[in-house]
Formats: C-alpha cells, sequence, structure tokens
C-alpha cells in the first residue's frame, strides 16, 4: 500500500470532534478532544455518548476597588449594573399607571435619595448527555451530527449593601430596600424563582475532509482537515420572566461553522495541532425583554420584538497530544480562546409609543445613570440628550461582545482489556475543561465523560 495512504489512515481518526458552531457565553462547547486521539478503524461508523456537567457562578468583574463590599461579577450583570433607581425610572416611564414602589411601600419618598445598587448575582449548572454518529463516506470525506439534552438550573440572588458607603444601613431599611425591588419585579413580570429547564439542545450537523503528507518539511507527517458544520436552533432561548435565564444553544439563530485544522506528527506519536475556526449566526426575530434607557437587557421593562444580528465568532485551539503515552492509555492538552464580536440589535414593536434605548433621542427625565459607565472619554464629543442616549447604545453594544480562555486536559483508553472478545473495543474519554479568563462571559468550569463504539 502506498505509504501517503498509510499514513492517512493513521491520520483520519484525528479529524475534528467539535459537537457543531453552537455559540454561548455560559455553556462552553470547543473543536478538539481527546476523544479523537486514537486511532480507529477506518471505513466504520462510530456512535458516542458523552456527559458533561458544568458550573459558573461569576462572570469578569466590572469594579474591583478596595473600598468596595462587592466585586460586581455576577452572571446577570455581564450587561450592566443593577441600579435600582434606573429602573424604578425607566418603568415609571413605560409603564402606564404604575405607581412607585417608595410610595407603596413607605408612603413617601423615604429611599430616594440613596442609591440603591444592588449585587445581582446567579449561578448556573448544567447537566448533558450528547448523541452522536460519524459516518464515513470515503477514505478522506466523513458526515456526522449531535444531539444535545440538557438540564440547566439558573439561580438568582440579589445582595444589598453592596457598597463601602451603605455599610451603616439598618437591618429594617436592608429589608425594605429588598421589599422594594420585589414589587418592581412583580410589576414588570418577573418570577422571584429559579429558572430549571430540561431541553433538546441546537441540533447539529457536519462533513469534512482531510488530506496527509508523510515526511514533508522535517515532519514525520502533516494533515490539513476542513469542516463545515450546521446547527439549527432547536434550544430554548432565554425565558422574559427570568432574568437569569439565557438561551441554550444560538439563540434563535442558525449557526454555519467553518474549521481548518492543521496538525503535524513531529516526533513518533506526538502531535501538535491548531484548529482555527470561524462561526457566523443568521439573523433572530424573538420576544426580548428591551431597556428603556440605562437597564441591563434582562431588566428592561418593554417587552417586544427585537432583530439581532449576531457578530462573528472567532476561536483557537491549540492542542497537543500524546498517543500511546502508557500502553492504551492517550492524553491530550491544550488551550482555546474564543471571542464573540457585537451583535447590532434593531427595535421591532409594533407599538413604540415609549422609546426603548435603541430609538430614543433624550435621556429620561429623573434618570439617575448620566453617562454610562464603561465608556472611552473618546465617545464623549456628542453632547446634549441625543449624545447620552447615544452612549448608552454603545455601552450595550459593548457589553454584547465577550471572550474567555480554557485549559482543556483530557485523557483516552481503549478497553481492550474489558471487551477482549469484541473485534472494536470501545473507548473510554475524559475531559476537563478550566476558564483561565472570562471578559463579560461566565467562568464555567466542564468536565465530560464519554464512551465510544465503532461498528
Amino acid at each position: 500500500m502506498n505509504i501517503r495512504l498509510v499514513v492517512f489512515y493513521a491520520l483520519l481518526p484525528l479529524s475534528l470532534s467539535a459537537t457543531g458552531p453552537v455559540i454561548s457565553r455560559y455553556i462552553p462547547l470547543f473543536i478538539s478532544s481527546s476523544a479523537q486521539a486514537v486511532q480507529m478503524p477506518l471505513l466504520r461508523p462510530t456512535f458516542s455518548v458523552t456527559t458533561r456537567n458544568g458550573h459558573a457562578s461569576n462572570s469578569s468583574s466590572f469594579v474591583n476597588e478596595p473600598q468596595e463590599m462587592y466585586k460586581f461579577d455576577g452572571l446577570m450583570e455581564m450587561g450592566g449594573l443593577y441600579d435600582f433607581h434606573e429602573i424604578a425610572c425607566s418603568a415609571k416611564e413605560a409603564v402606564p399607571g404604575i405607581v412607585s414602589p417608595f410610595y407603596r411601600e413607605t408612603g413617601a419618598d423615604t429611599l430616594a435619595s440613596r442609591q440603591l445598587l444592588f449585587g445581582a448575582q446567579s449561578s448556573v449548572s448544567y447537566y448533558g448527555l450528547d448523541l452522536t454518529a460519524e459516518l464515513p463516506l470515503s477514505s478522506r470525506v466523513k458526515c456526522g451530527f449531535t444531539v444535545p439534552l440538557l438540564h440547566v438550573e439558573a439561580r438568582q440572588r440579589y445582595d444589598f449593601p453592596i457598597l463601602s458607603a451603605d455599610n451603616m444601613v439598618s437591618f429594617a431599611q436592608v429589608e425594605q430596600t429588598h421589599r422594594l425591588r420585589q414589587l418592581l419585579h412583580q410589576d414588570l413580570g418577573m418570577v422571584q424563582k429559579d429558572w430549571i429547564i430540561n431541553n433538546v439542545g441546537d441540533l447539529s450537523c457536519w462533513i469534512e475532509y482531510a488530506q496527509s503528507w508523510s515526511y514533508i518539511w522535517l515532519l514525520r507527517a502533516l494533515q490539513v482537515g476542513g469542516r463545515l458544520s450546521i446547527s439549527a436552533p432547536t434550544a430554548k432561548t432565554e425565558d422574559v420572566a427570568y432574568p437569569a435565564s439565557f438561551a441554550l444553544g444560538n439563540p434563535g439563530s442558525w449557526g454555519i461553522g467553518l474549521s481548518l485544522v492543521p496538525r503535524a506528527e513531529i516526533k513518533e506519536a506526538i502531535w501538535l495541532q491548531s484548529p482555527v475556526s470561524l462561526v457566523v449566526q443568521t439573523p433572530s426575530l424573538r420576544t426580548q425583554r428591551l431597556p428603556v434607557y440605562g437597564e441591563p437587557l434582562q431588566f428592561g421593562v418593554l417587552q417586544g420584538l427585537v432583530r439581532t444580528v449576531p457578530g462573528i465568532t472567532v476561536s483557537w485551539e491549540p492542542t497537543v497530544i500524546f498517543q500511546h503515552f502508557i500502553d492504551n492509555l492517550h492524553l491530550f492538552g491544550g488551550v482555546s480562546i474564543m471571542k464573540h464580536y457585537s451583535d447590532a440589535m434593531t427595535d421591532r414593536r409594533t407599538n413604540q409609543a415609549t422609546p426603548s434605548y435603541l430609538t430614543r433621542t433624550t435621556v429620561p427625565q429623573g434618570s439617575h445613570v448620566g453617562i454610562p459607565s464603561g465608556i472611552d472619554g473618546s465617545l464623549l464629543a456628542p453632547r446634549g440628550q441625543a449624545g447620552l442616549a447615544q452612549l448608552q447604545q454603545v455601552q450595550k453594544k459593548i457589553y454584547s461582545s465577550w471572550q474567555r480562555t480554557y485549559l482543556m486536559l483530557g485523557v483516552q483508553y481503549e478497553l481492550v482489556d474489558l471487551f477482549a472478545g469484541v473485534k472494536y473495543a470501545p473507548t473510554l474519554n475524559l475531559n476537563f475543561n478550566y476558564c483561565v479568563g472570562a471578559t463579560r462571559a461566565a467562568r464555567m468550569h466542564q468536565i465530560s465523560a464519554g464512551l465510544s463504539w465503532r461498528f
């Protein structure tokens, strides 16, 4: 047999193993996986069952000053800080006949002069089961699909006081402040309980091609693989009644991903690979919460149709694979860097009597925000009401972008001893993904375990 074909047979099992072009700032997915570290028989269908679970309790911190009692790193703070006065001001403008929670609770504006900044925290835990099938079409081409099943628990908690200036607030006023928040959430249709759901994630399918060369450029082997993948928006999107909820897949969009994986064997059974991927998502039109002015997106007092054009997502995952590190044991390690660029949103409500932050040109009377935080000084050129309104659009667009970095570790073991009578023994795959950095994304640590069968 031609030596190049032999090398190709050895490399083909190292093809891509992503579950699809699904982009989420909460639940991470990766291109590389130790599940493809072992050389599997060619032209054999493969079926895999993988369980994965993860937990996240914080994100990046916007404020980290010594005098603060609280770091603003809650998952519900990725879109901005929870300013109670700002939400109450927006509700008064947007909801006809609403009674100020201050008057309803106290009969006067007792706490209206105090800054009521809450810590909007959340934790997310998920348990997933991925069913994956791969079918070789030829010695160089194969296709496959993945069906993910998810159980997600998103819990919410609101802390007050969180600033050093409010450290001397009496216990009675703390309790009263929490009641004010509960009354306002009730008026806006926000439930107090946690968001717990079982759902199918985005279904994905792909087709991939690989080409290889042996003994080229002082390398034992070189391979270039490519994959075109598509995901369908079958997962549940965020629930407007739950501020802690989020889309379980691409938020109402189809995902189209293109991945390129150059790979080289630098020494016997030691491989270096550098997967690069680009994912685009189709525009979506769905009912969302929409801020009147400065409140975060998930606490927007308006509800209506919003058209979203997602930004592109790019990722890079340099990895190293040690095949047969010990007999049938294989090791895998790498780094994953993913960046999602800003989304573009358009207000598509039929009734726009109350302007949203996307359409307004003036600042709401009595707004407690003023100039949005986190805005570069060079953007302050616009003056007056229209200028401040534009700054809110800029800020929220910045908040829709995010980035995260993961350390990936994996182990795979061929179960030839346990399945001595089976022609093709299954393989056990274990992976641990540790988030080492995130900007406006959940710091979710994730583990997975799975079995792969070859027929």
